[in-house]
């Protein structure tokens, strides 16, 4: 299954190189989103085989295990977070807005389309499916990557702006100031979602 998504989110990257702007790349969530859980997604198939570093007691018999079931955690709690920040706000209140910017395109307005409507929904399918196929628990104090991705991805939209004078999303206003209010808000929203589904998830799995 998770092969099978792996080929899925590649579609997402081919429609993105085929309709949208190359030089954009790295200036949406969205597709910061994508590659977290392509990375995510890679990181769960090598763990499923990986009888060394994830095996029985391998943070006792393997020098490299800590590292890498802790990169694993990571990129598992950064893509559970990051699609369903994109989906939530894509779905519920960015979707008609984006759609009129990007479906109005001269050349590649239904492609654009297509991607948009691909791109906020098979990221989150597949992290759906390796969420029910992979034996890992979520944890409460891994709440601060969060904050440090609220921090990294502000600053990087922050000096877009600065140096394109273009405003990415409309609710993060740097020129008003709302940004700073909202992205704040974002992240104390996220923390404690994140923090219900780590109740949750100890709840489900064993």
């Amino acid at each position: 299954m998770r092969w099978l998504c792996l080929l899925a989110l590649g579609t997402c990257y081919v429609t993105f190189f085929m309709f949208m702007d190359l030089d954009g790349f790295f200036i949406p969530f969205t597709n910061w989103t994508l590659v977290i859980t392509t990375l995510s997604i890679i990181a769960s198939i090598q763990a499923s085989t990986d009888e060394v570093n994830f095996g029985k007691d391998a943070l006792q018999t393997s020098d490299r295990a800590c590292y890498t079931q802790a990169r694993h955690h990571v990129l598992y709690t950064l893509a559970i977070m990051m699609n369903f920040i994109c989906v939530g706000f894509y779905w519920f209140m960015l979707r008609d807005e984006q759609q009129e910017i990007h479906g109005g395109h001269e050349k590649n307005g239904w492609g654009r389309s297509i991607h948009l409507e691909m791109v906020h929904s098979v990221p989150a399918c597949s992290t759906i499916v390796n969420v029910i196929c992979t034996n890992t628990i979520l944890r409460k104090e891994n709440w601060k990557f969060i904050t440090y991705l609220t921090l990294l991805y502000g600053g990087v939209v922050w000096a877009f702006y600065l140096t394109t004078g273009i405003q990415q999303y409309s609710f993060l206003n740097y020129e008003t100031g709302d940004a700073f209010k909202n992205l704040f808000w974002i992240n104390l929203g996220a923390v404690i979602v994140y923090v219900i589904f780590c109740t949750l998830d100890e709840m489900i799995k064993p």
